[in-house]
């Protein structure tokens, strides 16, 4: 007896896309909830900074910090409905939250990472960062002169990152958090541009905020995250 492969072929593809929908009909076919337990994201005390920053106020880091808390409470109640979704995982609502998880949670980092890289203290750039600015730029005054551009450019965010491809400095622009983020770049250097970072001091005035923000520079926290970066792998 001659066998019809095309009919074959069309009768498995019916028979394995009908198994398809009754599993998914029986909720069969779910992402493991226990394989997307996330931990409480806690906010980190930067009430220090209250203390007195080179030309921003006590009222502009309040009014960041309570922006900062707002982004942890966001993030913690996406995770919490992805966790307690009853949808099918292919649906768009969960692909809303997921889009809105990368958002808040990288709201939260960023703030994060700008927030650790300031310090009332004075402190200068080590010859380390100094060095890797000279390879990757041709000088400090290079990286750092484009940072500022870059920071006068961007809507959002701007940071100076180790670039794993090439082992250079490079800066980049962030317009959202969750937008133009470049990938196996790990930041070092973090500063906020929105306008919510400088609105209490200096209004419009962005020029202004960011000849102060880097006067608030905590290089020994710079030199730490660039150490971390270049610390030789255990891993073979």
């Amino acid at each position: 007896m001659k066998v019809n492969h095309n009919i074959v072929t069309h009768l498995f593809l019916m028979t394995f896309t009908i198994l398809i929908l009754i599993l998914l009909s029986s909720n069969i076919i779910y992402a493991d909830k226990d394989s997307c337990k996330i931990d409480k994201y806690k906010e980190k005390d930067f009430s220090y900074l209250m203390e007195g920053l080179n030309g921003i106020s006590e009222e502009q880091i309040k009014q960041h910090l309570t922006l900062y808390k707002g982004y942890i409470s966001k993030i913690n109640l996406i995770n919490d409905k992805i966790k307690e979704r009853k949808d099918n995982f292919s649906y768009p609502e969960y692909r809303s939250l997921k889009i809105e998880q990368s958002f808040a949670s990288n709201g939260v980092v960023l703030h994060e990472l700008y927030f650790l890289n300031l310090t009332n203290e004075k402190t200068v750039p080590t010859d380390n960062f100094k060095n890797l600015a000279k390879q990757s730029a041709g000088s400090f005054d290079n990286l750092f002169n484009d940072l500022k551009v870059s920071a006068k450019n961007s809507r959002g965010w701007v940071f100076t990152g180790y670039n794993t491809r090439d082992n250079k400095l490079h800066n980049y622009i962030i317009d959202s958090h969750d937008l133009h983020v470049p990938v196996n770049v790990i930041p070092i250097l973090v500063i906020d541009v929105w306008e919510h970072a400088y609105m209490v001091d200096y209004g419009i005035d962005r020029d202004a905020y960011i000849d102060s923000i880097f006067k608030n520079i905590d290089w020994f926290e710079v030199e730490k995250r660039l150490s971390a970066t270049l610390k030789p792998s255990n891993k073979e």
